[in-house]
């Protein structure tokens, strides 16, 4: 039994991914075709223990649980060595493991060694722009164009690896509540909810040109009322930063404001 091979075979790209989730998810020479789960990899070993119809696994197998734990434990630590040598190699397993079914398989052995100790291990691992692998609750998901630094976050928050841009299927499988559940921030988000931080005040007081542009933009469709934000120094006198804080306390400075602002 030691010297049985067990291999996790998974695709990288998101045609492959969408292809495996409707196929047998275990093989031994040929697929088990009743054993279609959901996932976006496939599990393949001489050694599994089949039924005698060879369609399905031997569900009370010691041997199967047994292969099936080595096999998680080799996966685990494959997946930690690439967060330190081969990062992209990790994250297209967190894709991969991410986009696969996370309700309860039927088949017990593969949900209970297989599964969902996979799905916990990238709730423990989760990518971010940063370059970290961190839990999942110490990470958001920045819907915005703008390249919002992550200490607008608050303390240990992070931001999710991917955006609406780079990976929008990642984005809806991460969003799900059944996932990841991740939440995300908007500039909008970021001004009203309780992750609201100093520092977004420090960012919007450095932009400039063309980022200051697409903030406005983005404030603006995002229908943000900047009266509600008087400390925000989302105005601009001679290309230096201003609040409307600072206009009341300096009024005579309203008339060296551009006619946009009228």
């Amino acid at each position: 039994e030691e010297q049985q091979e067990v291999v996790l075979d998974f695709a990288y790209s998101a045609e492959a991914i969408d292809r495996l989730v409707k196929e047998p998810t275990l093989y031994q020479y040929f697929p088990m075709t009743k054993e279609a789960h959901g996932m976006a990899y496939v599990i393949h070993s001489n050694g599994l223990q089949k039924q005698a119809q060879r369609t399905e696994l031997n569900a009370d197998s010691e041997i199967n649980a047994r292969l099936l734990e080595r096999l998680v434990a080799r996966v685990k630590e494959q997946a930690l060595e690439w967060m330190h040598s081969a990062p992209e190699k990790y994250r297209a397993l967190f894709k991969v493991i991410l986009a696969s079914a996370f309700a309860d398989v039927k088949l017990k052995v593969l949900c209970e060694q297989v599964q969902q100790p996979l799905i916990e291990f990238i709730r423990q691992y989760v990518p971010t722009m940063d370059d970290a692998f961190i839990p999942d609750s110490h990470v958001r998901i920045r819907r915005s164009a703008m390249a919002i630094p992550a200490a607008v976050l608050g303390k240990d928050i992070h931001w999710f690896h991917w955006t609406k841009d780079t990976d929008e299927a990642t984005l809806s499988h991460a969003r799900n509540s059944a996932k990841l559940n991740l939440q995300e921030a908007t500039i909008a988000s970021l001004l009203t909810g309780t992750m609201y931080a100093p520092e977004l005040n420090q960012w919007f007081g450095a932009l400039n040109g063309e980022e200051y542009a697409a903030c406005l933009k983005e404030l603006g469709l995002l229908k943000v009322d900047p009266a509600k934000h008087p400390e925000l120094p989302l105005l601009r006198i001679k290309d230096q930063p201003c609040s409307l804080n600072d206009l009341v306390q300096e009024p005579s400075r309203i008339k060296e404001l551009g006619a946009w602002y009228a």
